[in-house]
């Protein structure tokens, strides 16, 4: 392996353009009557955006983009295994295949946590969801389910570091991040992005080297 040569910290802010839901602890459910709580950090109470899910969505977009999948048994697909493939995603995000995972990853995605500016959104937003009676055409009979979700104009503050190993290609690393940015920007974050939830304004990427 490669001696490592130093890092990059990416930072940018994700804005929401419509309400966003990411599913947290169920805990708290009989006393607030939402049926499914964002998830909030545990002493501060206060919503945030996991790395995990950022970093699964960001990938996902790589994925998608270059067509790099794996294809399993059961003739279905899985994320990328192929470390050689023009995508990158297995040098970038890893792998879980122990063949395939013969180097470190390069992005560390951290936790975004709610801007400083953006305090007023921490409580949330209720969000009534209703299931259509296909027979009946109308509201089931088991009533609406009631979801939260983060509103919209709320802002998080984003931040990715990327390892430099000797022999990398940092501006290729970048320009991956970049991409990925975009394809998240025309998609979504969280859950429920067919019905309108989780649209981002993400801006672009700021690049600050960290020496070691």
């Amino acid at each position: 392996m490669e001696k490592l040569s130093h890092y990059l910290r990416a930072t940018s802010v994700i804005k929401l353009e419509s309400g966003l839901h990411i599913g947290g602890s169920t805990e708290s459910v009989k006393i607030s009557g939402i049926d499914s709580p964002v998830i909030r950090n545990p002493i501060t109470k206060m919503p945030y955006i996991p790395g995990s899910s950022l970093k699964g969505r960001f990938r996902m977009a790589l994925e998608l983009k270059y067509g790099d999948v794996t294809e399993d048994k059961r003739g279905g697909t899985g994320p990328s295994q192929d470390p050689n493939h023009e995508s990158l995603v297995v040098k970038l995000f890893g792998s879980s295949n122990a063949k395939t995972n013969i180097e470190p990853g390069r992005y560390l995605f951290r936790d975004s946590n709610l801007a400083s500016d953006s305090l007023e959104y921490a409580e949330g937003e209720e969000k009534k969801e209703v299931i259509i009676d296909r027979e009946k055409l109308s509201a089931s009979s088991s009533g609406p389910r009631t979801q939260e979700r983060i509103a919209a104009g709320a802002k998080f503050d984003m931040e990715v570091m990327i390892r430099i190993f000797e022999g990398d290609d940092e501006d290729k690393f970048k320009e991956r991040l970049e991409e990925a940015r975009k394809i998240v920007e025309l998609e979504f974050l969280g859950g429920s992005g067919s019905r309108g939830y989780g649209k981002v304004n993400i801006e672009e990427f700021k690049f600050e080297k960290i020496d070691i």
